[in-house]
C-alpha cells in the first residue's frame, strides 16, 4: 500500500489511502470544482487553432467563451484555498486530528503540497498515465562501445 509523507505545522503525517468507497465519495465532493475549471481550460484552449483578423476579434471570441463560464470558475478558485484544506482534513483522520494546530501554525503552501500528495492516492491511475506518458518519451538505450580497437 502506498503511503505518502506530508508536513504541516512542523509536524509529519504519513497519510494512507482510504478504502475503496470511502475514496470515492471523497472524490465526488470535489469533482465540481475540478469539472468546471478544466472545462473552461478545455474551451479556451480550442481557440487556439483558430485563425482570426487581429487581436480584437481573438479577444471578443475568448471572451464569449470565458463569459458563460468565468463566474462558477471564479467562485470555486476564491474558496479553492478553504477547499483544498478542507480536502485534506477530510482524506487523513491523522491529520484531522491536528486541525486546530495546523490552522493556527500551518500555512496555505503546507496544504497545497499535502492536497497534491493526497490527489496521488485519491486519484491512482494517475501514476499509470504518467508512466504510459514517459514511454513514448524515453530514448532507446544503446549498449556501451568495447574498450578495446575493432578490427577489420
Amino acid at each position: 500500500m502506498k503511503v505518502v509523507n506530508v508536513t504541516l505545522a512542523g509536524r509529519e503525517y504519513a497519510v494512507t489511502p482510504l478504502p475503496i468507497k470511502k475514496n470515492r465519495e471523497w472524490r465526488k465532493q470535489f469533482e465540481a470544482p475540478i469539472k468546471d475549471a478544466a472545462n473552461l481550460l478545455a474551451e479556451v484552449g480550442s481557440y487556439a487553432t483558430v485563425e482570426y483578423k487581429d487581436a480584437g476579434d481573438m479577444i471578443g471570441n475568448l471572451g464569449k467563451a470565458i463569459s458563460g463560464s468565468l463566474s462558477p470558475v471564479i467562485n470555486h478558485l476564491l474558496g479553492s484555498a478553504d477547499l483544498i484544506t478542507e480536502a485534506v482534513f477530510l482524506y487523513s483522520p491523522e491529520i484531522k486530528k491536528d486541525k486546530k494546530y495546523i490552522e493556527e501554525n500551518g500555512f496555505d503552501t503546507e496544504i497545497v503540497t499535502a492536497f497534491l500528495a493526497i490527489l496521488s492516492l485519491a486519484f491512482p491511475f494517475g501514476q499509470a498515465i504518467q508512466g504510459l506518458l514517459k514511454l513514448g518519451q524515453q530514448e532507446p538505450q544503446t549498449a556501451q562501445s568495447s574498450a578495446s580497437p575493432s578490427s577489420e
